[in-house]
């Protein structure tokens, strides 16, 4: 407060600044739209009024001229956000009436970076009727917010659709799921997943991914167990079999004793 030397009665000097944003969280890449209200809560006319914006230069107003007492100012100015941004604007007036003091307020706004992706492999490219395919599933929140109710949902192989009550800003979630690759697969099994996601601010998210792997309709090959080869002939005990040499050794002395006799 101050008084008024030419009339002895008691002024209020004031100034006043509120500062939106159109969002509580918008998409990587998206504009917000921020709106400055200036006012004039006081009984004394303020001078230079100028509102500065460090971060968001489109938002400063140099000089909004003089703004007398119960007025109000509305400035909107827009950015595209890349990250989180807390913004701050500060408006000012060196009010002449009041012997040169400077009135200042300050007023800030935050708007959060949302970002959701999926990615789905598959451990091979391609696979045989009954061979077993196995899923890798993998959903990150790419914001600087955490998100809410995220769902992976897969129509294809269902045993690959899971879920996460809340999203850690910049943290994975994963699953690892198997399909056995059938006749009505074929050519090709094209397995889409989808990500659905809610922000703070309740804007809903959405990624999608798919992995695609061909089908042969022949079904892997069955291994033969190998032959195994037939055990080797053992002689008799009595040794009375004789075989090659030893028999035809064994011919010729009972030729040669038959000739003896018959000599004799």
């Amino acid at each position: 407060t101050l008084e008024s030397a030419a009339t002895g009665r008691v002024e209020r000097l004031d100034i006043g600044i509120v500062k939106t944003a159109s969002a509580q969280d918008v998409p990587r890449g998206t504009p917000v739209t921020w709106t400055i209200v200036v006012s004039n809560p006081g009984t004394v006319v303020l001078d230079a009024v100028a509102v500065t914006d460090a971060a968001e230069p489109a938002c400063q107003q140099g000089s909004l001229g003089a703004l007398p007492p119960g007025a109000t100012v509305t400035l909107t100015c827009s950015s595209v956000l890349s990250s989180g941004l807390t913004n701050r604007a500060i408006v000012t007036s060196p009010t002449a009436s009041s012997g040169g003091l400077t009135v200042e307020e300050v007023s800030e706004a935050a708007v959060g970076v949302t970002g959701l992706t999926l990615s789905k492999t598959a451990d091979t490219d391609r696979a045989r009727v009954g061979d077993v395919i196995t899923y890798t599933l993998v959903v990150t929140n790419t914001g600087d917010v955490p998100l809410n109710e995220v769902a992976v949902i897969d129509d294809v192989v269902p045993d690959c659709s899971f879920s996460v009550a809340v999203l850690p800003a910049g943290d994975p979630a994963s699953r690892e799921c198997t399909v056995q690759a059938t006749v009505a697969h074929a050519p090709s099994l094209v397995n889409t997943a989808v990500a659905l996601a809610t922000s703070p601010g309740g804007d809903a998210l959405r990624a999608q991914d798919e992995a695609v792997v061909d089908i042969l309709l022949a079904p892997s090959p069955v291994a033969t167990p190998p032959v195994s080869a037939p055990p080797a002939a053992t002689p008799p005990s009595d040794g009375l079999a004789t075989t090659g040499a030893d028999g035809a050794a064994s011919a010729a002395a009972a030729g040669a004793a038959a000739v003896l006799l018959l000599l004799g």
